[in-house]
């Protein structure tokens, strides 16, 4: 069983060791790529950004006239709807009157 044991113990030695020496772990790439500098990265995000702002202005933009042509058309219908009830109140008013006298 010690056999087994020191067996497992001198391949795992040897695993570690050939592991150490390659010179690129399987997770970096072996070609080194420039990193972009900070100020690039800072103006890639705010190009992101304001591309961002400016897709949500325009939406909220476009729900705003929508909502705003709605309630014209509701305004425009109570006003129409105003300039009858007071046309029938006149015509109830002028019957009233002449009735009256």
């Amino acid at each position: 069983m010690l056999k087994y044991f020191l067996y497992v113990l001198v391949a795992w030695v040897l695993l570690e060791s050939h592991a150490q020496e390659q010179p690129f772990s399987q997770h970096q790439n072996p070609v080194a790529q420039p990193q972009p500098s900070l100020a690039d990265q800072i103006a890639a995000h705010q190009h992101q950004w304001f591309k961002y702002n400016s897709y949500q202005e325009t939406e909220t933009q476009g729900k705003i006239d929508k909502l705003e042509s709605h309630v014209e058309s509701l305004l425009q219908a109570l006003q129409i709807k105003m300039g009858i009830e007071l046309q029938e109140l006149r015509s109830l008013i002028e019957n009233a009157t002449d009735e009256h006298t």
